[in-house]
């Protein structure tokens, strides 16, 4: 399955336009890559939802540096999760964790090492903006 994407490019001069993830209008993403979308999505929006909810009712405000590692450690513990809960036979769960792993191995989200997943909890240095 195949899906298309039609994003909104920024005319801004910001650098966000280089990065690997960014979805370029009228590209096709294979269906690993709409779930990574998916997921990074979703993890944004949950983030972004938290940092609202506590400027509202603490009055504290969430810097974006810390808005970015609270998204990834979504990204991480969601991925975890989704590893973790794969269970049943043992055959069953060789062949689902493996085919997990493979998806995900060339990622930024873990490391494999002996066919298990090393997670990188630091989000990687390209996702901060560099300083002024």
């Amino acid at each position: 399955m195949r899906v298309r994407w039609r994003a909104w490019r920024s005319t801004s001069n910001t650098g966000i336009t280089s990065l690997p993830l960014l979805p370029y209008s009228g590209q096709d993403f294979s269906e690993k890559d709409s779930i990574i979308w998916d997921l990074l999505s979703g993890a944004t929006l949950w983030a972004i939802w938290k940092s609202r909810c506590k400027q509202v009712f603490k009055g504290t405000v969430t810097p974006p540096v810390k808005a970015i590692k609270e998204i990834w450690a979504e990204l991480i513990y969601n991925l975890r999760s989704q590893y973790d809960s794969i269970d049943g036979q043992f055959d069953i769960t060789t062949i689902a964790r493996l085919s997990f792993l493979h998806k995900w191995a060339s990622s930024p989200f873990c490391i494999i090492v002996n066919t298990k997943p090393q997670w990188q909890y630091s989000p990687p240095r390209w996702l901060f903006p560099p300083p002024p």
